[in-house]
């Protein structure tokens, strides 16, 4: 990926979720998953009765904490 797209498309880290997130109309919360990577508030980044299954969500939450913790360490660095 890098030698054809270049540096700027390749992740800093990838987390392996059982379910995408999606919205009551099964839209994927593309937006919403990055806000709360970047350390947003989850409740400003995603309205929690707007999500079809929960149940990711929760897990998607749990496997992202390492990852939120480390930005924040980085930006208090």
């Amino acid at each position: 990926m890098r030698q054809e797209l270049g540096p700027y498309f390749i992740p800093d880290c990838i987390i392996q979720v059982p379910d995408i997130l999606l919205t009551l109309n099964f839209k994927k919360l593309e937006v919403p998953v990055k806000k709360i990577l970047m350390g947003r508030d989850i409740n400003k980044a995603v309205r929690i009765d707007s999500i079809s299954n929960l149940d990711a969500f929760y897990t998607f939450i749990e496997l992202s904490k390492p990852v939120i913790e480390e930005i924040k360490r980085k930006k208090n660095m």
